[in-house]
């Protein structure tokens, strides 16, 4: 992927850059749920253009940890595998767009693990599934948020 110094300007200018752990989203044009923005004739998702931008590479998949589909923040970005993809796209559903989770909810339920409560436990508290608290124990998913 190959971007030019007015691409990156063009593409830089539509988002809000917010702090660091605040989904920074996408406000043009989509596709599927996800941000769309055009290089060399072609759509990329544009959350896969700022992981580009960050890290100089692009893996074959590129997952959100905020499960906002039109956020582009690169610290909610990862270089994730198709099992991943699966994983988490049959957790949320085909329709998810929305973050459920906030950084307070994950330094809560973090505090919560290690205070003993069962995972089971924290997942109903939040009305997410035992995988979900498991990728957050784990740091799998935001581990961006300290």
């Amino acid at each position: 992927m190959i971007l030019s110094t007015k691409q990156k300007w063009n593409f830089r200018k539509k988002f809000d850059k917010l702090g660091p752990d605040d989904c920074w989203e996408w406000s043009a044009s989509t596709r599927n749920g996800y941000g769309a923005f055009q290089i060399a004739r072609k759509m990329e998702q544009t959350h896969r253009v700022s992981f580009f931008l960050e890290h100089n590479y692009l893996p074959e998949f590129v997952l959100h940890t905020c499960d906002n589909r039109i956020c582009v923040n690169p610290n909610h970005l990862y270089d994730g595998t198709e099992s991943q993809n699966r994983i988490d796209r049959s957790q949320r559903g085909p329709l998810h767009t929305k973050q459920k989770l906030t950084p307070d909810d994950i330094r809560e339920i973090r505090y919560l693990l290690a205070l003993g409560l069962t995972q089971r436990s924290i997942a109903r508290r939040f009305d997410v599934s035992n995988v979900a608290i498991s990728h957050i124990n784990t740091g799998k998913t935001w581990s961006h948020i300290i």
